[in-house]
């Protein structure tokens, strides 16, 4: 059994066989048809991901899409399966082979793993670590369709990996609970017989506030970076900073503003942090909960009562009573909207494109780039079958776009025409 502060004890290819090299074999969640994760090489011609997939989509030799592979899922001397690809032919021993692909199913019902409650257990599993109750974020998760896709490819402790999921979805967890950052209560709220109230502090500073938010999203694990982002802005609020957050296993532009927006809405709103005492033992954390108390500044926030989140308790063995510490926040009406979005996309192996949408204008700024990343000048590009633009010295063209779901139309000489729909 593993700890959670200890590293998660992932797979390499030594658990397979003796080779020169050993490798972590990653292991990967959810629809990742549209990604590519490195693979673990055994060979020249093997390459392994840990656990049973649903299914590989395409693999990719360096730059070049090759058909020429055949999928197996083979098993560890535990009894644990991995998933294997065998080229037809051997590749050299610097050419990096990456695949696309539908991730690890379940042992159990054999359903692709996406729901983030499910993906964090998976993780526990594999630490040899009992699940923890995550039911009400799995049934959160469900009815917002939220589904997540990443890859776990290198060593860290158990936690980062589960912060890492939970980061991903909007979500906050314990041992006790987990459940999506909510911008009001949701669920009971257990009202506490307070009797005393240690500190009352506002959250003041400028790491607790932000009129805006960018989300870089889509992880690219060939380049090791984030391939899109989407800003989001609150008025009429006008705060100095703007948050940046990384969601990591977040691959759909709409999951990834409603997680914006639930957060937006706490970076808006007046907090505060509390310490108090209660007779009631069996609040947990993530809880929430009713608090009514003279010494509360409910007249001046125009409230009756204040709902919080409770963050940690101590429940010492020789008082009868609970300490609490917990943050409630006023929730304020704000008008979010997003600003601008942007996307990277391989169009083939000569080709990519970016995009970036600029609300202010309503205009799309795309960039067209060969394989080595170089600007492609005079390449055609339009929305939806429209006017024609073509780019210029840097390789970009402006065009106007209305808000909604578009497709964006590239040509240029060399290169087949292609068309991607754009999510605005």
């Amino acid at each position: 059994m593993t700890f959670l502060n200890e590293d998660l004890p992932l797979r390499n290819t030594s658990d397979i066989g003796t080779f020169t090299d050993k490798e972590v074999m990653p292991i990967v969640y959810g629809d990742m048809s549209k990604s590519l994760v490195p693979l673990a090489r055994l060979s020249n011609t093997e390459f392994v991901l840990d656990g049973a997939v649903e299914r590989i989509t395409a693999v990719w030799v360096d730059d070049s899409k090759t058909t020429a592979y055949a999928v197996s899922t083979q098993f560890f001397s535990d009894g644990k399966p991995y998933t294997k690809i065998e080229l037809s032919r051997s590749v050299g021993q610097n050419s990096k082979v990456s695949a696309s692909l539908f991730g690890k199913v379940s042992p159990i019902n054999g359903l692709l793993l996406e729901n983030p409650a499910d993906i964090m257990n998976d993780i526990l599993s594999v630490a040899s670590i009992s699940n923890l109750p995550f039911d009400y974020l799995r049934e959160e998760c469900a009815s917002n369709g939220i589904r997540i896709a990443g890859a776990i490819t290198h060593m860290a402790s158990v936690q980062s990996h589960l912060d890492e999921v939970a980061k991903s979805c909007g979500a906050i967890w314990s041992t006790d609970k987990a459940r999506l950052y909510p911008s009001t209560p949701v669920g009971r709220r257990t009202e506490l017989d307070i009797f005393n109230i240690n500190t009352i502090e506002p959250i003041t500073s400028s790491e607790g506030y932000a009129s805006a938010v960018k989300l870089n999203y889509d992880y690219n694990y060939t380049k090791e970076q984030s391939s899109r982002s989407l800003v989001l802005r609150a008025s009429p609020y006008e705060y100095d900073s703007i948050i940046e957050i990384d969601l990591p296993m977040v691959r759909v532009a709409s999951i990834a503003e409603s997680i914006g927006r639930r957060l937006l809405l706490r970076f808006t709103s007046p907090k505060f942090q509390l310490k108090l005492n209660t007779h009631v033992r069996s609040i947990k954390t993530l809880d929430w909960v009713k608090l009514n108390h003279p010494e509360l500044p409910l007249e001046v926030l125009g409230v009756e009562y204040l709902d919080a989140m409770v963050v940690s308790t101590d429940k010492s063995l020789d008082s009868p009573t609970n300490d609490i510490f917990a943050e409630a926040v006023i929730p304020h009406q704000a008008i979010i909207s997003v600003v601008s979005s942007s996307q990277e996309q391989r169009l083939s192996e000569n080709a990519s494109v970016e995009y970036q949408y600029v609300e202010a204008n309503q205009q799309l700024i795309v960039t067209v780039k060969n394989a080595n990343g170089s600007p492609l000048e005079n390449a055609k590009v339009s929305i939806n079958n429209g006017q024609v633009y073509v780019t210029n010295k840097k390789g970009i063209a402006n065009l106007p776009v209305t808000k909604g779901v578009s497709t964006l139309y590239v040509q240029f000489v060399g290169v087949l025409a292609f068309s991607l729909e754009i999510y605005l």
